[in-house]
């Protein structure tokens, strides 16, 4: 008997310490506006380190969507932290943001904060979003 409620409790520690970390985890939904025509895929990059960012072998998550709506909205469930979010449509469906022969994107792209690049790409504290609970943030297609 005292076996059983040995085991019970050490059941009950390891369900507490498991809800305990799922706790942690929010709902962190992206809606993006601003498409030019409702074709091809949305390819949304989620970065949680300065160091690395915009480099594709750094991203802490990947989100492929096809674009068959003027408004797309995706929830995600993101372990509460700093992440900044980099996307793109890829009007043909190559995997790449296509550009110009001076490296501009010819493709709508758009970045958390909706930060309008100027003369080089944004940083990720200027992108930057602090995730401490459920959160819903818009980001429109930049041309």
């Amino acid at each position: 008997m005292q076996k059983l409620i040995g085991r019970m409790g050490y059941v009950l520690l390891l369900l507490m310490l498991t809800v305990n970390i799922m706790a942690q985890d929010v709902n962190f939904t992206i809606q993006v506006t601003g498409f030019q025509k409702a074709s091809g895929q949305i390819r949304i990059a989620v970065y949680n380190k300065e160091n690395g960012f915009l480099t594709p072998e750094r991203v802490y998550k990947r989100i492929v969507l096809e674009v068959n709506q003027s408004i797309l909205k995706h929830t995600v469930r993101l372990p509460q932290g700093n992440y900044a979010i980099v996307l793109y449509q890829d009007n043909n469906s190559n995997g790449i943001c296509d550009t110009n022969f001076l490296g501009i994107p010819i493709e709508r792209y758009g970045f958390s904060n909706n930060i309008r690049p100027i003369l080089s790409a944004p940083s990720f504290n200027s992108t930057m979003i602090k995730v401490k609970k459920d959160l819903e943030i818009e980001i429109a297609l930049l041309k």
